[in-house]
């Protein structure tokens, strides 16, 4: 008999996970080589800090703080983060963009997570 996972039960989510404009915190960096996590570490990707993904192609970049960082989608896709948070401040004006980008987003996320089932 195999046993299927909960519904309740948290996934892994990485950074190559999230669409841009979307937000959320560093859960863990265990995966990544020991001289990219110091790197990481150093320019403030650290377990428990906020990050916001800017831009997924052709490299993956980060804003950290007020520090914008490009890393590879390999690396991105080694650190797990939180469930993505609401985005702050949006890339273009207007309520109603910011709020459909948010949207599709958060559909891309939930298709994601069907298809891996």
């Amino acid at each position: 008999m195999s046993q299927q996972p909960e519904a309740d039960a948290p996934t892994d989510l990485t950074i190559a996970d999230l669409a841009p404009g979307m937000e959320a915190k560093v859960i863990s960096l265990q995966a990544v080589q020991e001289v990219r996590r110091e790197r990481l570490l150093a320019y403030g990707v650290a377990p428990g800090r906020t990050i916001q993904v800017l831009q997924r192609s052709p490299a993956t970049i980060l804003k950290v703080d007020q520090t914008e960082l490009a890393i590879e989608n390999d690396v991105a896709s080694r650190i797990t983060v939180t469930e993505p948070n609401r985005m702050k401040r949006a890339f273009h004006h207007g309520q109603r963009r910011r709020k459909r980008r948010f949207r599709r987003g958060l559909k891309f996320l939930q298709r994601r997570k069907r298809n891996k089932r």
